[in-house]
Parts: C-alpha cells; sequence; structure tokens
C-alpha cells in the first residue's frame, strides 16, 4: 500500500562527528524522503549511506551550501523544495536527535494531519533521558492510537527538532525568520503561527532522544544542587537578542507567553547563566548587548546596519555574526 502523504524528514548538519552521521542516516531510514541541508565543508556523505543499508529504500535529496548559513535559512530551502515538489509535509530534525518510536508510527501521523485544519505545526514529545538507559520507559511510549490536541505556546514548545512542518502555512506565512540564524527561530514562527490564524498540534507520542547543550553542575558542601544545560557564549548571544526581539515583535498579541519569557527566559535563566559561565564580565556584558540588539533588531534590519555586537566580541568569541541582509 502507497501512502498518500509522504512521508518526508530533513536535517541540516553543521560540522557533525562521525557518530552524528551515522545516527543521522538510522533517522532517515522512517522516512520514504529524506533531506539533508549541508551547511559544512563538503565531504563524501553518500558513502556513509551506503555503508549503513544496501536496501534502501529511502529517497535522498541533498542541498549543499558548503558553508554555515544557519538552521533558518537551511529550513527555509527544505520547506522551498517541499513546497516545490507538491510535499505537504516536512519533520525537522537536529543532527545529534535520536529516533526511537516506530516507523508505523511516523508514517500514520503524516497521513493523519492532513485532516488537521489550518495546521501550520505539529510536534512531537521528546525526552531528555537517554533511551539505551530506560527501554522499558520507552516502550510504553509508543502509542499506536495516535491522537492530536490543539497546543498552547504557553505550555509546550515546539523546538524545530521534533515538529512536522505544513508547506501550505509555511507558503503563506512567507518563511521561517532566517535572519535568527540559530536562536528563538522555532517560537518566532509558532507565535506567528498564532498571529495569522493557524493552529498548532501536538501529537501523543515521544518521537526522539535530544539533550542539546553542555551538561554542568553547581555544587555546595558535595551536594548537587543544580544541573543546568550551557552553550557556547556566541549562542548565549543570540539566545538574548533574537528573544528580546520576539518580544518587542510579539508582547502585545502574546501578553501571557511574554510575561513567560520575561520571568523564565529572561531573568530566571540570568541566575544560572551567571553561576556556570565562568568569565562573569563577558557574560553580563555580552547579555546587555544582545537585549540591545534585540531591542533596535528591527532597526538594524531596516538601515542595513551592523549589530553593536561588533569587532570586540568578534574577536573575543571567535565568531562573526552575519549581517542581516546577508540571507535575503
Amino acid at each position: 500500500m502507497v501512502d498518500k502523504i509522504p512521508s518526508v524528514g530533513g536535517v541540516i548538519f553543521f560540522n557533525p562527528s562521525i557518530d552524528d552521521l551515522k545516527n543521522t542516516i538510522k533517522n532517515s531510514f522512517f522516512f520514504n524522503i529524506f533531506i539533508i541541508v549541508w551547511n559544512s565543508v563538503p565531504i563524501d556523505f553518500e558513502k556513509y549511506i551506503d555503508g549503513n543499508n544496501n536496501n534502501l529504500k529511502t529517497r535522498y535529496v541533498f542541498i549543499e551550501n558548503n558553508r554555515n548559513l544557519g538552521v533558518g535559512y537551511g529550513l527555509n530551502q527544505a520547506m522551498k523544495w517541499c513546497s516545490e515538489n507538491n510535499l505537504k509535509f516536512l519533520l525537522a530534525l537536529d543532527q545529534d536527535s535520536k529516533i526511537i518510536t516506530t516507523n508505523s508510527i511516523i508514517r500514520e501521523t503524516f497521513q493523519r494531519i492532513q485532516y488537521l485544519k489550518k495546521v501550520s505545526c505539529v510536534g512531537f514529545d521528546r525526552t531528555k533521558i537517554d533511551p539505551v538507559q530506560k527501554k522499558d520507559d520507552f516502550n510504553k511510549t509508543k502509542n499506536h492510537n495516535i491522537s492530536f490536541s490543539e497546543a498552547s505556546i504557553i505550555n509546550y514548545s515546539f523546538m524545530q527538532s521534533g515538529t512536522i512542518y505544513s508547506t501550505d502555512a509555511w507558503v503563506k506565512l512567507k518563511g521561517m525568520k532566517q535572519e535568527y540564524f540559530i536562536e528563538g527561530i522555532d517560537i518566532e514562527y509558532s507565535l506567528k503561527s498564532l498571529k495569522y490564524g493557524f493552529k498548532l498540534f501536538k501529537t501523543n507520542n515521544c518521537l526522539l532522544f535530544h539533550d542539546a547543550g553542555d551538561l554542568k553542575e553547581f555544587k555546595f558542601l558535595s551536594l548537587k544542587l543544580i544541573k543546568y544545560r550551557i552553550h557556547n557564549y556566541w549562542r548565549l548571544y543570540m539566545q538574548y537578542r533574537n528573544l528580546t526581539n520576539i518580544l518587542v515583535n510579539y508582547s502585545k498579541y502574546f501578553p501571557f507567553w511574554s510575561l513567560k519569557a520575561v520571568l523564565i527566559n529572561l531573568t530566571f535563566r540570568l541566575f544560572y547563566n551567571l553561576i556556570f559561565y565562568k568569565n562573569k564580565f563577558l557574560t553580563i556584558s555580552l547579555i546587555l548587548t544582545s537585549i540591545i540588539d534585540g531591542f533596535f533588531f528591527n532597526h538594524y534590519k531596516k538601515s542595513k546596519s551592523t549589530f553593536f555586537y561588533g569587532k570586540y566580541f568578534e574577536n573575543k568569541l571567535k565568531f562573526k555574526i552575519p549581517k542581516i541582509n546577508e540571507f535575503e
């Protein structure tokens, strides 16, 4: 029996490890079509595929940028390819995400979401517990009685990895905000979907194992009081800058979500960041700079000017922020 709606997956690669490559190839076997957006230096990726499965039925699509254009740009490229080839949905994955559900659940989910009205995104549950360690628990999460419920942006995170995107909605919403580069793209797209009358749904299955960032622990008298995952400094800048800009653009439409974002994402996490990032001066100055850049982000875009981030942080963090108009 041929599925009416092909299951399509996609991933954006940037400097992946060999384990990331092998893991993604295993993930790709769950799909009829799998799109690979390559944001790194060129390699012979097909040799990894051929070495993993000699009876491959998955169709692969390669989009080679061969430089880092960011997650938003890569997602837009994958969604554009789907739209041009009359494919209705794409399930986005990160290169380090591990699918833990079954092929039949993914295929059946793709068949059923076509009947959801005004759908923009369908999110699966995710776990931060390695399924190898808790195998019995994950067998219980494979619910073959698939159902959907409308989700609230306040209590559910439509993180890009593990979310199915509708190409029809993507076209009408004019794509992802690719100038965000990596952080906050999924949040902004979800809010934009709601603003323009689309709906967000979640399904009752756990799709994948995903736990980003380096785990840090705060100890006092040999007691592990706090565990927290952090990213490098330029990712921290992106997180605060983009979230500030999202608040500027959407707070009047979503006041309760905005209040939560200010209390938890901006204020509460600041406490953790000051604990776990070693260079306190760099952390504070970077966060203040990111908030300024986020607040004036729209002005920068109109005037095509540079960020306050500037040469000091470029040299200090060894990361150059792309110009806003670079990917337009």
